[in-house]
């Protein structure tokens, strides 16, 4: 079920951004996400069963738009300034918005994660899910700030390089 989600988003993302390599940038996201709901599970000693796999398909959609929203800006960027110079500025303006987005989902899972035993039947519902949005959501946030824009020069790295080169060559000559 999560990899016929995730093939969707995908596809999504092809036809929305028209490039193969900003779609798999953005999807980079995922892995990380699952990572960190794998690492909660196990710091909370909670098992894999509905309520977790409900989670991770809540987390495939968050953690793609906050990506989305990074791939998005540095894109429009590009028309303007180089790829490094396109990240950069993107990272620092979307910053903000990628945080809030992540920590009001963590804060309203809260309640979910600290349910008291009494209540029994919702901390058998919530607990997974909570868990792996909030470990998912907090790995993958830290980690695709640094990780998707990385890639994304990396899938652009001959255009990178020649304006890194051409910058270099500009100034060589304005210096001399």
């Amino acid at each position: 079920l999560a990899m016929f989600s995730i093939g969707i988003v995908f596809m999504i993302l092809l036809v929305t951004l028209k490039s193969f390599r900003a779609s798999i940038a953005i999807l980079i996201s995922l892995p990380l996400a699952a990572i960190g709901s794998l690492l909660g599970l196990v710091i909370t000693h909670s098992s894999i069963n509905i309520s977790s796999g409900i989670g991770m398909l809540m987390l495939v959609g968050i953690v793609v738009t906050n990506a989305i929203v990074l791939v998005d800006r540095i894109r429009h960027n590009e028309e303007s300034m180089s790829i490094r110079e396109a990240i950069m500025e993107a990272g620092k303006v979307r910053l903000r918005p990628i945080l809030m987005t992540a920590l009001a989902t963590v804060f309203a899972m809260l309640p979910l994660l600290v349910a008291h035993e009494s209540a029994m039947s919702l901390n058998l519902v919530s607990k997974g899910l909570a868990v792996v949005v909030i470990f998912g959501l907090i790995v993958s946030t830290l980690l695709t700030l640094i990780v998707i824009p990385t890639f994304y020069e990396l899938f652009h790295f001959r255009k990178a390089k020649k304006q890194r080169l051409h910058s270099n060559h500009i100034s060589d000559t304005l210096g001399q």
